[in-house]
């Protein structure tokens, strides 16, 4: 299989998530975001135990940095939390 068809088949596999509002919601009005259901999930994540958070987000095995090593999610957030330094 050629290169672009291979594309095709990624992009297919894709969920638009981050930008799944864009073109509906004006981007400069937080009464739009916060209609639209935005803060729910940082609500929602605020009420869960940290570590239970990070093993429920660690356990997706789907959730990917978009930095340059594609790290998962999971691990970084384990990794920092594990580290005993209050800087981050």
């Amino acid at each position: 299989m050629h290169q672009k068809g291979r594309e095709v088949i990624m992009a297919a596999k894709e969920v638009r998530i981050t930008l799944r509002n864009a073109g509906k919601i004006n981007p400069e009005s937080i009464e739009d975001y916060i209609k639209a259901g935005g803060y729910e999930a940082l609500a929602k994540a605020r009420t869960i135990d940290r570590d239970k958070l990070i093993d429920d987000i660690e356990g997706t095995g789907k959730l990917r940095g978009r930095g340059g090593a594609g790290f998962k999610t999971g691990f970084k957030w384990k990794a920092a939390s594990e580290t005993p330094s209050d800087v981050k």
